[in-house]
């Protein structure tokens, strides 16, 4: 994706570029659509913990067929999440 760019942003990016719309990938993936809406927006906070937002995030993206496990490790290196 783009050099420099969010996680969130490369994920809304090639949404729009395939042509969905948040609520229809919500319910193909079934997915809530606030926590769509908190990958594409950087909101990890928002998220119901790490576990789920990998779930999340390897589903989202290989739907929108972008490599799951590169993104996966992109919120890793990110650390968007404070470890307990």
């Amino acid at each position: 994706m783009k050099q420099n760019s969010s996680l969130g942003e490369d994920l809304k990016h090639a949404r729009l570029l395939e042509g969905h719309c948040l609520e229809d990938v919500s319910k193909v993936l079934r997915i809530r659509l606030s926590y769509l809406r908190s990958l594409e927006s950087g909101e990890f906070d928002e998220l119901p913990g790490l576990t789920y937002a990998i779930g999340f995030l390897r589903s989202y993206s290989s739907y929108l067929d972008l490599d799951p496990e590169a993104m996966v490790a992109r919120l890793n290196l990110g650390s968007y999440f404070a470890i307990a």
